[in-house]
């Protein structure tokens, strides 16, 4: 007797619920949701690149899909800041550091300036993940623009 064929989708981890047929609406369901999201949604591979990204990270990142996916260049002028206004270095971002110390960052406040000057603040939560075998994964970051907050709480105490 022949052994049974090896069918590609048992071979992913992913999303195990069935075979491709089956996992289709799951896939679609979750990309409909990622793009409804008024939230920015970045997911990091465990190098810290950028796997995948929804159309509000790219709107309140001022940076297109392509640069967030490292297959365009970011300009050079781009800067994240801490909430005192500091450069933050890549290592010292929330995503970055939930990946480095395996736990998450919740409510970070993170500037982002394009080389326009006009600055956007984020709030910030970041969570690592792990594959099966408890190993790093990657991360999960998601953000929502506070700038108008911010900017109501500096009038109100000035």
């Amino acid at each position: 007797m022949t052994p049974a064929p090896r069918l590609p989708w048992r071979r992913h981890r992913r999303l195990r619920q069935g075979p491709p047929a089956k996992q289709a609406p799951l896939i679609l369901h979750a990309q409909a949701l990622l793009a409804a999201l008024p939230n920015g949604v970045v997911l990091r591979a465990p190098d810290g690149r950028v796997i995948d990204c929804n159309p509000a990270a790219e709107h309140q990142l001022h940076l297109t899909r392509a640069q967030l996916l490292g297959q365009q260049p970011i300009d050079a002028g781009w800067r994240s800041l801490h909430a005192d206004g500091r450069t933050m270095t890549l290592a010292e971002r929330p995503a970055m550091k939930a990946l480095a110390a395996g736990q998450g960052l919740h409510s970070q406040v993170v500037g982002v300036a394009p080389p326009d000057g006009l600055v956007r603040w984020l709030l910030v939560n970041a969570e690592p993940l792990r594959d099966a075998a408890g190993q790093p994964a990657g991360t999960l970051s998601c953000f929502t623009d506070v700038t108008d907050q911010r900017s109501q709480q500096a009038l109100a105490n000035p």
